[in-house]
């Protein structure tokens, strides 16, 4: 620009810029700086930022991304991370949440699942997370699992999951189950549930049960269990 006096031009000072005819040097506005013979502006590069009259643009810090004019970084949102001078923050994998500060992501803890949330979650009782812990699957039928769980896993004999698939709840009385299954079946006549459950027995000599009896009983006076051991027939019938 022109000397005061008219007589001569000089360099525009560090951070200011002029376009040919320009009576005075200027700042560049916010997210742009001064070209190397400062006569014009250049605007920042991606992930950098620079405030109005700055003679050099920096690059946003992790966990952060330039404004929309790139006069400054804001903060990534809970969810989201950023590295060093990245242009804008992103959102962590499946099965991943951000860091501390947001500038990368980690993995979740097993029995954990995050599908772009800030936080890793817990599957609910009766489920656990998919392979990917993206989300959560429900147990197959004759499995449950604890809230937390890793994996689904089936009840013991004699018992099968409960209505939430949370737990096990045992056989009642006259009925058994095996390893895995999602119901509990009735023995028939003239059979009983092993102690444990796991099958049914026939009834020993002499005596009878009818489907759903819990052990086996004697007949009553004048009658003798039928060929099957399902009922009881008087004598000379």
């Amino acid at each position: 620009v022109p000397t005061p006096d008219g007589s001569r031009c000089i360099q525009c000072e560090h951070g200011k810029h002029s376009v040919p005819g320009d009576a005075a040097c200027s700042i560049c506005p916010a997210g742009s700086i001064p070209a190397a013979q400062n006569n014009s502006c250049v605007a920042c590069g991606s992930g950098e930022y620079a405030g109005a009259g700055a003679s050099q643009c920096f690059a946003c810090p992790a966990g952060s991304e330039p404004t929309g004019n790139k006069s400054t970084c804001k903060a990534c949102t809970a969810a989201k991370y950023a590295t060093a001078g990245s242009a804008q923050c992103a959102t962590c994998s499946a099965g991943s949440v951000p860091n501390g500060d947001q500038s990368g992501c980690v993995s979740c803890l097993q029995g954990k699942y995050a599908s772009g949330g800030p936080d890793c979650l817990t599957c609910s009782p009766g489920s656990v997370p998919s392979a990917e812990q993206s989300g959560c699957v429900l147990c197959q039928p004759g499995q449950y699992a604890v809230a937390g769980a890793t994996v689904c896993s089936p009840c013991s004999n004699g018992s099968v999951p409960s209505a939430d698939l949370s737990g096990c709840t045992s056989c009642s009385p006259g009925r058994f189950a095996v390893s895995g299954w999602a119901q509990c079946s009735t023995c028939s006549g003239g059979t009983v549930p092993t102690p444990d459950g796991s099958r049914c027995i026939q009834c020993e000599h002499g005596k009878h049960s009818v489907p759903g009896d819990a052990a086996c009983s004697i007949c009553p006076v004048g009658s003798i269990p039928s060929a099957q051991n399902s009922s009881c027939v008087a004598c000379g019938s």
